[in-house]
C-alpha cells in the first residue's frame, strides 16, 4: 500500500491549551517558555499556523530531505516547532523547523535542496500592491510575528544576507532581490529595518543591513532604521516583551527610526562605496545622486568624490567582462540615430535640474569636446545662489565619471605637480575664484595642449635640474561665476 504524502495543512497545535495554567511539562514547556520570553501570544502562533510536529521519520524525511543531523535523530529526544512558508496564493511554499534542544549552534533546520525565501504571512501578502502601507524587515520568524502581533506588518529573512537573489536568478532589473520580495510595490513605501541591536559591532550584518538598504532606496523605498539599547534586549522581541505597552514602544521606536545617513559612520567609507558599487541605480539616477549627496558628508568626501569612487568600484569590478553586448551596441547606435536624442537627454537630466535649457546643453556639448585635442574653458554666470553648481552636476551624471575631478581651488603648480593625467579630463572650479593662483597655468594648458615646468630636485647628488610634463590636450575647464572680476584671458 504506497504511503499517503504528508500533510502540511492538517498541521495544527493547540497553543491556547500549551500556554494554559498548569503549565506543559517536558521539551513543550521549553518551547512554550521560548515564545513567552518572545512575547507571542498563542492567538498570534495560531493564526500563523505555527505547529508542534507529531509525524513519523519518514514524514520529516519528506519534508525537509533527511531524518537526522550531526548523527542525531530528530524524532527522537527534540522536538521540532514547525513554521510555515507562504507563496502569494497563500499556500505553503516550504517549511522551516526551530529544533528544541539546539543542536550545537544549529537552531534552525532548513529543506534541501530548497533555497531560502522570506517569511511572508498571508496578511502580510495582501498589502505587497499598497505602498501607503509601512513593512518592517527583521530576521527570524518570532521577531517578525511580535512585529505583527504589535500592529506593524513585517517580513522575516531567514538570515541577514538572505535577501539576495541566487547568480542564476539576477537580472539588471531585479536589483538582486529575492522573487519574493520583488513581487512587493517598495515605491513610496515606508520601509523598517529590525536587525538586532548588536549588528553595529558586527561588520557582516552591518554590510548586510546597508545593501538591503540601498537596494530598497534605489527602488524608490523610504528606508528608516531602528535602533535600541542592546542592555534592553538583543532583538527587537526580547526589547518588546520587556515593555509593559509593547505597542507604545514600538510606535516610540518607529518615531525615533534613523534615515540611512543617521546610522553611517566616517569610518565606513569603504563599506558604503563597495556597497553603492553593487547597487543597480541606472533607472534611477535621481535617487543615486540625491543619496550620495547626504551620504558624502556622513563619510568625509565631497558628493563627486563619493560618486567617482563608486564608479570606479563598478568598474574594478568590470574590468574582467565586456563592457557592452551586441544588444546594448545596437540599442546606442540606435539611440544615436534618434531625431528625439537631445529632447530625451534633457528630460533625463530634467529630473535632475529643471530649466536653462540652453546652458545645460552647452555644458554637455563642451565636455564632449574632451574627445577631441583641443581644449577648452566653459564659465557658467549668473547671481548668487541660482543653481549654477546644481546644473553642472546635473550634466556631469550623463558623463563618465572617472574622466571628471572637481575642485575647490589649487595652488600656482598643483596642476604640474600632480600624479594623475590631465589629457581628455574634465576639471570643474565650482567657484572662479578657486583659479585664482593658478589662472596662468591654466590657460598655459588650454592654448597649448601641454605644461612643462622646469625646476631642480633635491638628490644624493645635490641639486639637479628636472622637467616635469603634462599632456592637456582635450582637458575641459568647468567652472562658475557670479559676482567680482574674471581673469580676461579665461573669459
Amino acid at each position: 500500500m504506497e504511503k499517503d504524502t504528508f500533510d502540511f495543512n492538517a498541521q495544527t497545535t493547540n497553543w491556547q491549551g500549551l500556554f494554559a495554567d498548569p503549565p506543559a511539562e517536558g521539551l513543550e514547556r521549553f518551547v512554550v517558555e521560548d515564545f513567552q520570553a518572545s512575547g507571542l501570544k498563542p492567538e498570534t502562533l495560531e493564526r500563523a499556523r505555527v505547529f508542534l510536529f507529531k509525524g513519523k521519520r519518514e514524514d520529516l524525511r519528506e519534508v525537509l530531505g533527511y531524518a537526522s543531523y550531526q548523527g542525531h535523530e530528530l524524532t527522537r529526544g527534540f522536538l521540532l516547532v514547525g513554521f510555515p512558508y507562504f507563496n502569494t496564493e497563500g499556500e505553503i511554499e516550504l517549511m522551516r523547523f526551530k529544533v528544541i534542544p539546539s543542536l550545537r549552534d544549529v537552531k534552525y533546520l532548513h529543506p534541501t535542496g530548497k533555497p531560502p525565501i522570506p517569511y511572508i504571512l498571508p496578511e502580510v501578502w495582501e498589502i505587497a500592491h499598497k505602498p501607503h502601507k509601512p513593512i518592517a524587515i527583521t530576521e527570524g520568524e518570532k521577531k517578525a510575528l511580535k512585529l505583527i502581533q504589535e500592529g506593524l506588518s513585517a517580513i522575516a529573512l531567514s538570515g541577514v544576507w538572505n535577501f539576495r537573489a541566487g547568480e542564476t536568478a539576477r537580472d539588471e532589473e531585479d536589483n538582486y532581490l529575492l522573487k519574493e520580495l520583488r513581487e512587493f510595490k517598495w515605491e513610496g513605501r515606508v520601509v523598517y529595518l529590525f536587525f538586532d541591536a548588536d549588528s553595529w559591532t558586527n561588520p557582516q550584518v552591518r554590510h548586510a543591513l546597508f545593501e538591503l538598504s540601498f537596494k530598497l532606496t534605489a527602488l524608490g523605498a523610504v528606508v528608516r532604521i531602528a535602533t535600541w539599547n542592546l542592555a534592553e534586549g538583543k532583538g527587537i522581541d526580547d526589547y518588546l516583551a520587556q515593555k509593559d505597552d509593547p505597542q507604545k514602544a514600538l510606535q516610540e521606536l518607529l518615531e525615533k527610526a534613523k534615515p540611512l545617513e543617521g546610522v553611517i559612520r566616517r569610518e565606513d567609507l569603504k563599506l558604503v562605496v563597495k556597497t553603492l558599487a553593487s547597487v543597480n541605480f541606472e533607472d534611477s539616477l535621481e535617487i543615486f545622486t540625491s543619496l550620495t549627496r547626504t551620504l558624502a558628508r556622513k563619510v568625509g568626501l565631497t558628493p563627486s568624490e563619493l560618486q567617482r569612487a563608486v564608479w570606479r568600484e563598478k568598474l574594478s569590478k568590470e574590468e574582467s567582462t565586456p563592457a557592452y553586448t551586441e544588444e546594448e551596441l545596437k540599442q546606442a547606435e540606435e539611440l544615436l540615430k534618434d531625431p528625439n536624442l537631445v529632447k530625451k537627454w534633457l528630460n533625463f537630466v530634467g529630473k535632475l535640474y529643471l530649466g536653462r535649457e540652453k546652458e545645460k546643453l552647452l555644458v554637455k556639448l563642451a565636455t564632449l569636446t574632451r574627445h577631441f585635442d583641443s581644449a577648452l574653458s566653459v564659465v557658467l554666470t549668473g547671481t548668487a545662489s541660482v543653481g549654477k553648481s546644481k546644473l553642472i552636476e546635473a550634466v556631469l551624471q550623463t558623463v563618465h565619471r572617472e574622466a571628471v575631478e572637481d575642485f575647490t581651488r589649487t595652488s600656482e603648480t598643483y596642476l604640474l605637480y600632480r600624479k594623475k593625467p590631465l589629457d581628455h579630463m574634465i576639471v570643474t572650479y565650482f567657484e572662479m575664484a578657486g583659479t585664482r593662483h593658478s589662472a596662468h597655468i591654466i590657460r598655459t594648458a588650454l592654448s597649448e595642449g601641454k605644461l612643462k615646468l622646469g625646476t631642480v630636485v633635491k638628490t644624493d647628488k645635490g641639486l639637479e635640474p628636472r622637467e616635469i610634463e603634462k599632456d592637456t590636450r582635450g582637458l575641459v575647464i568647468l567652472s562658475t561665476f557670479a559676482s567680482g572680476g574674471i581673469d580676461w584671458e579665461l573669459a
